[in-house]
């Protein structure tokens, strides 16, 4: 009878082991499924407008980001949001500023940092 309540007891810790997911286990779930609409919006539609219809991905990744890379998403998400925002005004002066600056050092640190993050942690490239 003893071995009975050993192995339910065994079950239903498993059980609840296994029901939760780590944030690390979260943060990856996210990354692998991101990663291939992210690509796939990236590779269709250019530089620009690809970049432009990846704007919610990017949102949805950097909101869920671990705390050690949130402020370079916060980079990468900004700089494209100032692109967008520009580019929706038709202001093309603030579109080609906004360009520059999502060609920045700053903002191309930021955004290798997240995918390198991306590929260590969850072994999948995001850019």
């Amino acid at each position: 009878m003893r071995f009975l309540l050993a192995l339910v007891a065994l079950a239903a810790t498993l059980v609840a082991v296994g029901g939760c997911a780590t944030e690390q286990e979260k943060w990856c779930d996210r990354v692998s499924s991101g990663a291939p609409e992210l690509g796939r919006t990236l590779d269709e539609g250019g530089a620009r407008k690809g970049l432009l219809e990846a704007l919610p991905t990017l949102r949805d990744l950097a909101q869920a980001a671990p705390p050690d890379v949130r402020d370079d998403w916060r980079t990468v998400v900004d700089a494209v949001q100032a692109l967008s925002d520009a580019v929706d005004a038709k202001d093309d002066a603030a579109t080609r500023a906004a360009a520059l600056k999502l060609a920045s050092p700053d903002v191309q640190a930021a955004a290798d940092a997240v995918d390198q993050e991306a590929r260590d942690v969850c072994h999948t490239g995001l850019f």
